[in-house]
């Protein structure tokens, strides 16, 4: 029994998907059952169920229609492209205040929620200038195709960074 114990405190399994398992032959590693994944990253600081991480997405999915969409003032449409403006940056403010529900979702902390948070606000404040800038440059229209080009990978660019932050969060605790 002390050498089975020994020998199993040895063995790894490839990855999270698998767990030890004794069995006739030993000991080996066999797939956990769906309900048992969890999402891993070395050194985390938590551990989050797949589901709750898809909730905190799916939190940061809405606060990005809201703010993006449904709260955002034409002051602020019309001012983003203009470096350091007050519509802009209120834009971003806004973007980082919904976020924390999201972050709540997660468990994380306050020291790391305002970090996230301060995050949330530099990256979007920066991909939509970016992108306002390029659309300026370009003369894009709504008319024109390359002007949804822009706002797909507009959209794209803040879908990853929700996923930055979830992986963050996870990290920080």
């Amino acid at each position: 029994m002390r050498q089975a114990n020994q020998l199993k405190k040895q063995m790894r399994c490839a990855n999270d998907t698998q767990a030890l398992h004794r069995g006739r032959m030993g000991w080996t590693c066999a797939a956990k059952p769906h309900h048992m994944l969890l999402l891993r990253i070395k050194a985390v600081a938590m551990t989050v169920t797949l589901p709750v991480f898809l909730i905190a997405l799916a939190v940061f999915q809405i606060k990005h229609l809201v703010a993006d969409f449904l709260l955002q003032t034409p002051y602020m449409f019309r001012n983003k492209g203009t470096y350091g403006h007050p519509g802009g940056l209120a834009h971003a403010g806004l973007h980082g205040v919904l976020s924390l529900p999201a972050l709540w979702v997660l468990g994380a902390g306050p020291a790391a929620a305002l970090m996230l948070v301060l995050a949330e606000m530099v990256a979007h404040y920066h991909i939509d200038w970016a992108k306002e800038q390029l659309g300026r440059r370009l003369g894009t229209t709504p008319e024109q195709a390359r002007f949804w080009h822009l706002l797909g990978a507009d959209q794209f660019l803040h879908q990853m960074t929700y996923l930055a932050l979830l992986m963050a969060a996870v990290t920080l605790g």
